[in-house]
């Protein structure tokens, strides 16, 4: 098990500036890529020493090494050696890019009204939870307790993004489906209204399979062109999408070969029907239908 203790935050110049523990980049998670974090040792003199974050070395101290180097902040404008970097978190949501942040070696508000342990644990979380309670409470019955675990964080934090991503999942799986009831509409129009033509044109020995491919070959070319349409516009279009979208850039070209390709496989699928109704008309029937 690890814990750490993390205090308030306030806000600095390094837009954001926390106090923690020595445990608290191995109990969050958090890699350190340069120098290192804290230590038991390093609280004997508190608020004296600074661990920052990528977002921050890049914005304050672009090119240069962090560290050694020195910031200043707190209640008391103290100044604070900087001996490690870590990697980047998110604290105002998945989809916003990492603040510049710091941490220092002690409590930033002397008096910090709140106080959060951060507890990495394999055990269950509910008998934990109540074992972590019962403690507090036996310190000082008036303690407010509250649990929250990491999964419920990061869920909080993307409930924005996932709903948007159910919406336009939604939209999307309608918008393929009428796509492919048009496709499939228009063709089955087009097979009825030619099935005159098309019983000639077997009754004059035209093989199935070339009737099967005439269809299938117009279809097809009307598919093509659709999707190429639909392409240009959603090129023009997406740019309107990108503060919802997370992870993947408006105009990423993955996405739109693999909406493409996956769109014209619906739309043969739905061709294959008429297809094969005009590959087998009888030539009698097709004339007699005229």
């Amino acid at each position: 098990m690890e814990f750490a203790k993390f205090y308030n935050c306030s806000p600095e110049k390094l837009d954001l500036v926390c106090g923690t523990g020595a445990g608290y980049a191995r109990a969050a998670g958090i890699r350190v890529v340069r120098g290192r974090f804290f230590t038991e040792d390093d609280f004997l003199q508190s608020n004296t020493l600074a661990v920052i974050n990528e977002a921050a070395a890049r914005a304050y101290l672009p090119g240069e090494d962090p560290i050694g180097k020195q910031i200043i902040g707190g209640p008391q404008r103290q100044w604070k050696t900087i001996v490690g970097v870590v990697s980047d978190t998110k604290k105002s949501g998945l989809d916003a890019l990492p603040e510049p942040q710091a941490f220092v070696n002690g409590p930033v508000w002397p008096a910090a009204p709140q106080l959060q342990l951060i507890v990495r644990s394999v055990s269950d979380q509910r008998a934990f939870d109540s074992a972590m309670a019962k403690e507090v409470r036996a310190f000082d019955q008036g303690l407010v307790v509250n649990f929250e675990s990491l999964d419920q964080t990061i869920g909080d934090m993307a409930a924005g993004p996932r709903f948007n991503g159910m919406l336009l999942t939604s939209f999307a799986a309608i918008a393929v489906l009428m796509a492919v009831i048009g496709v499939y509409g228009l063709l089955t129009f087009t097979v009825t209204q030619r099935t005159h033509e098309i019983g000639i044109r077997i009754a004059l020995g035209a093989e199935r399979v070339r009737i099967l491919g005439l269809v299938l070959r117009e279809g097809t070319a009307l598919v093509l062109a659709g999707t190429a349409v639909g392409l240009t516009g959603a090129l023009v279009l997406t740019g309107y999408l990108k503060t919802i979208l997370y992870g993947v850039s408006a105009t990423d070209p993955v996405t739109f070969l693999v909406v493409a390709f996956g769109l014209i496989a619906a739309a043969l699928i739905a061709m294959s029907l008429p297809a094969h109704k005009a590959a087998s008309v009888d030539p009698l029937v097709a004339l007699r239908h005229y």
